[in-house]
């Protein structure tokens, strides 16, 4: 487990190191990083990017728990 968290870590560095400014003299803003990588604002705080959803998992939502009706 944390190998993949260095991992995840060593990867958002890089994409964030990696999208560069066009005027390199300037860095980028949060808000330029946040639309470059496409993420969305998660409802509990900051931002995320959907990577994979199982679609092969049907549930209706009468199996759900009431608080997530």
């Amino acid at each position: 487990m944390e190998l993949a968290i260095k991992i995840c870590m060593f990867l958002v560095v890089y994409l964030i190191n990696g999208v560069q400014s066009i005027d390199h003299h300037k860095p980028l803003t949060t808000s330029k990083i946040i639309a470059r990588l496409n993420l969305e604002p998660n409802p509990e705080g900051g931002f995320y990017a959907e990577t994979f959803r199982d679609t092969s998992i049907n549930i209706s939502t009468s199996q759900l728990p009431p608080r997530c009706k």
